[in-house]
C-alpha cells in the first residue's frame, strides 16, 4: 500500500510540473507568434481577430482549433510548419488560462 500511494504522488507531481512547462512553453509562444495580432492580454490589436480575453472561439475541441490554426484563414496566418502540433496546444491551453 505504502508503494501505490509513493506511486500516486510522483505522478501527481510529474503531471503538475508537465502541466507548469506546457503553461510557460504556451506563453512564450503566445508572445512571439499570437500577441502581435492578438495583444499580449487576448485583446486584439487588429481588426477581425477573435478577442481571446472574451474566449471567442476557444469553445471548439482542441484538435480542431489545432487544425484550424494549421491551416490559417482569412486574415489569420497558418502556423503548419512553423510550430508542432505539441507548441499549437500549448498555445491553447495557455490562452484557457488567460485572465
Amino acid at each position: 500500500m505504502n508503494q501505490f500511494l509513493r506511486a500516486i504522488v510522483f505522478f501527481a507531481m510529474v503531471g503538475a510540473s508537465s502541466a507548469g512547462w506546457a503553461a510557460e512553453s504556451g506563453q512564450h509562444l503566445y508572445q512571439m507568434h499570437c500577441a502581435n495580432c492578438h495583444g499580449i492580454t487576448g485583446i486584439p490589436v487588429m481588426p477581425q481577430v477573435p478577442n481571446l480575453a472574451m474566449r471567442e472561439g476557444m469553445n471548439k475541441p482542441d484538435f480542431v482549433l489545432i487544425q484550424s490554426l494549421k491551416t490559417g484563414g482569412r486574415s489569420k496566418p497558418p502556423f503548419l510548419g512553423i510550430l508542432t502540433d505539441k507548441e499549437l496546444q500549448d498555445v491553447i491551453q495557455y490562452v484557457r488560462m488567460m485572465r
